[in-house]
């Protein structure tokens, strides 16, 4: 049974930048750690994952991007060839095309936009997604709250389970959002930890690792 993993990464905005900016080195931090969350979601050494599934909601944009694993293509391992790809699809949140619900423009081969018509919608959208359990990625202590675990042998992760979506935070203030606090709210999103890992990257490395070690036990059962 093929395990299919999803991510969804909550960043504050849209950073601007060129190909100009690519070729000289300039590339943002921000979208060069962007970049790096491709890299581990679908880059194996010799092969792309094709079951894994990656979008990016840009809060202050209300602006969807959505990578589809078995459809994409000129992804390569390095940063030039993602930010180029990740760059034509942002340049898209100027293209005047009305908001219809999970309606997606098509940017390049496997990867498309979506504009919602306001950070509410994202609710909506969550609803249109066809995975078992939604887990909420949060730092250990988050509002004075304690956060457990997330522990791959308990009963949220049920054996037959064929999908999961992880909601990744990254650079916005969790403790003011409003999304934060929807999300949070949701008596339906499981809200776990992954500590000590701190690096969103990693913390997708680290996913797909244990959803190999997953689909090995279940193929040996």
């Amino acid at each position: 049974m093929t395990i299919l993993a999803d991510f969804l990464l909550i960043v504050k905005e849209i950073i601007p930048y060129t190909k100009k900016d690519i070729d000289k080195g300039f590339t943002p931090l921000e979208i060069y750690q962007l970049c790096n969350c491709i890299k581990e979601t679908f880059c194996l050494s010799y092969a792309i994952r094709k079951m894994n599934n990656l979008y990016m909601f840009f809060l202050e944009n209300a602006f969807l991007v959505k990578f589809v694993g078995n459809e994409l293509r000129f992804v390569g391992s390095d940063e030039r060839s993602q930010a180029i790809l990740l760059s034509k699809a942002l340049n898209l949140r100027n293209t005047n095309f009305p908001y219809q619900p999970n309606q997606w423009k098509k940017s390049t081969p496997g990867i498309y936009v979506m504009s919602l018509s306001n950070n509410f919608k994202f609710m909506d959208f969550l609803l249109t997604l066809d995975n078992k359990f939604i887990i909420l990625i949060l730092d250990r202590k988050f509002r004075d709250l304690e956060i457990k675990e997330l522990d791959f042998d308990s009963n949220i992760m049920p054996k037959n389970a064929t999908g999961a979506l992880l909601l990744i935070p990254i650079h916005i203030n969790q403790e003011n959002e409003e999304l934060m606090k929807s999300l949070m709210n949701n008596q339906h999103i499981i809200k776990r930890s992954i500590s000590p890992i701190r690096s969103v990257s990693d913390i997708i490395l680290y996913m797909n690792y244990q959803w190999d070690l997953r689909e090995e036990k279940i193929r040996n059962q």
